[in-house]
């Protein structure tokens, strides 16, 4: 059986399918003699007759309409249509497997409508093939539909198949530039200590020297002068523990480099949500000192470790991020706010709730309804993909069974919310709470 009738009969009727309808009406009143002959079917509205140019065919279709709306019968049988001269018609159901009549196949003439058996069974069997056509029609539209989903379908896995190929070749990218910058970096960080130490032995030395020799000769004198020997002295150590807090600084980035960049296996790993989230607000800092006036302020409740794909949801957090970063007026003279708040919700179920809210330019309705469709994206081109939420929200929905949900005003700001479910019991270390407003410049 054919679904929802209605609506496919309609898109159905195509150019083919008017002809044969049409030659099917012009064949029935050849066959029965009769001057017109008319196809409708019911849910389309339509009409297709064969009749004299001059009869008035829409207010013959009108009353054919009305008195078939009182049928009863379920073969051909004859009826008297009373419209402005007296007229008989002869309507035959055409009908699917189902017996369900979708339309009428008629004929009109002015004089009663007397038909042999040969016509009877003619118009019967030219009902059937009204059917027929019917079908292949709404056959036809049905595999039309399902091809264009199926191209759909096709076009979205690929282009998210590309943006994943691109998200891991990034990774492993940055995971290796990460361990290179690392190994002399750590060998930097190391002897900074052991640099200053030695450099205030060395000042310690000098001390001793001038206190034993409190008059130097003039060649040390002038090069002591020349080299400004008392400005060395006390900013040296400044540009020492410069040095220190510059090598502290690149750890925690190739830290979070590499925090972000993590292979996750196939299996969820135990992970820090937080740690996640720091480690995408380092990479982004370049984003967020380059736009005046944005505050990041991290509101981290106590939230156990989650079994998840840390890298996956580092994506996530990425994207929402970045987002709200673009949403931003750079115009705007004002502070411009992101918050991050963190909780863990025991009601209706156990998880953890990441919600992500900034004070940029908010979403219309219509907009909000579509982020998360692939290839949607309100950015120039060039500048998005439209994928990253649909992706964001593939990641929490498909692969870790949670909920991303987002909440938009236009001159309100934008809010998303991620739910991610943890174990109806769960006995895990918590992370302690940690509240950090900061500017991003």
């Amino acid at each position: 059986m054919m679904n929802s009738p209605n609506r496919e009969a309609t898109l159905a009727c195509d150019g083919s399918f008017e002809v044969a309808l049409t030659d099917l009406a012009a064949l029935a009143a050849l066959i029965c003699q009769v001057p017109i002959a008319l196809i409708s079917l019911n849910s389309t509205e339509r009409i297709w007759f064969q009749a004299p140019i001059d009869c008035n065919i829409d207010a013959i279709a009108r009353e054919v309409r009305q008195t078939i709306a009182l049928w009863t019968g379920d073969s051909c049988r004859v009826k008297t249509l009373l419209t402005q001269d007296k007229c008989s018609f002869v309507a035959a159901p055409i009908l699917l497997s189902s017996r369900v009549p979708i339309g009428w196949l008629c004929l009109l003439d002015r004089t009663l409508l007397e038909l042999d058996a040969n016509q009877r069974n003619a118009l019967q069997m030219l009902s059937s093939q009204v059917t027929a056509h019917w079908v292949n029609g709404v056959r036809k539209y049905q595999a039309e539909q399902a091809l264009k989903q199926l191209q759909q379908a096709l076009q979205t896995t690929q282009a998210q198949l590309i943006q994943a190929e691109k998200l891991s070749s990034l990774g492993e990218m940055i995971a290796g530039i990460a361990h290179e910058i690392n190994n002399p970096l750590s060998f930097v960080h190391g002897n900074i200590n052991y640099v200053n130490q030695y450099i205030q032995n060395l000042f310690e030395l000098i001390d001793l020297y001038q206190k034993n020799y409190p008059q130097p000769g003039d060649e040390i004198q002038q090069f002591s002068q020349a080299i400004d020997f008392e400005f060395l002295t006390e900013d040296l150590p400044k540009s020492l523990i410069s040095m220190k807090v510059g090598a502290d600084r690149l750890q925690q980035i190739v830290l979070s480099l590499r925090n972000f960049a993590r292979r996750d296996q196939d299996e969820k790993k135990l992970s820090d949500i937080h740690e996640g989230l720091d480690s995408t607000l380092t990479i982004l800092q370049h984003r967020l000192k380059a736009a005046d006036r944005i505050e990041v302020t991290k509101e981290y409740g106590e939230i156990p470790l989650i079994e998840c794909h840390a890298e996956q949801l580092n994506q996530v957090f990425m994207n929402l991020i970045g987002n709200a970063i673009d949403s931003f007026d750079q115009s705007s003279n004002s502070v411009q706010r992101i918050r991050i708040t963190t909780e863990t919700v025991t009601h209706p179920a156990p998880a953890i709730i990441v919600r992500i809210r900034d004070t940029g330019n908010g979403m219309t309705a219509d907009i909000r309804d579509r982020i998360f469709d692939p290839f949607f994206t309100t950015k120039p081109r060039g500048k998005g993909t439209g994928l990253g939420l649909a992706i964001s929200h593939k990641i929490v929905v498909e692969e870790h069974g949670g909920s991303l949900k987002c909440w938009s005003e236009m001159g309100q700001g934008t809010e998303f919310s991620i739910e991610l479910p943890l174990p109806a019991t769960f006995v895990q270390p918590t992370i302690a709470a940690r509240a950090t407003s900061r500017p991003a410049a």
